[in-house]
């Protein structure tokens, strides 16, 4: 199935993505992604939406392994060890804010961009 090989997601079998993200996540995430609004995260499911070609080598390029390593850089050091990641038992506040302190206030983040997203 469609980029199943790149999901760490939460769920074994997540039927959803965030397109300009480049990861793959469970219905419960979705749900949080598409709350932070389509400037931080937009939503497709991986079943149901048209995907244009941009997107799929968008999300091939990248997956939940490429992009945890940067949206989660920080996470478990120094002062941020408090953390945890999501498990599919955490409850839906916890869940939601995590998702938003990775995404939108981006506390685990690398300084170093992706070499493709490097502003020449």
């Amino acid at each position: 199935p469609l980029f199943r090989s790149l999901s760490l997601s939460l769920s074994p079998d997540p039927e959803w993505a965030s397109i300009n993200l480049g990861v793959v996540i469970c219905i419960d995430c979705s749900g949080v992604h598409r709350s932070l609004g389509v400037h931080v995260s937009k939503v497709r499911s991986l079943a149901l939406d048209k995907w244009d070609e941009e997107a799929v080598t968008f999300m091939e390029s990248h997956g939940n392994a490429r992009s945890n390593r940067y949206y989660e850089n920080k996470l478990g050091h120094g002062l941020l060890k408090a953390f945890e990641k999501p498990t599919s038992k955490t409850n839906a506040y916890e869940r939601q804010a995590f998702i938003r302190t990775k995404y939108v206030e981006r506390c685990f983040t690398d300084p170093t961009p992706l070499p493709e997203d490097r502003k020449s």
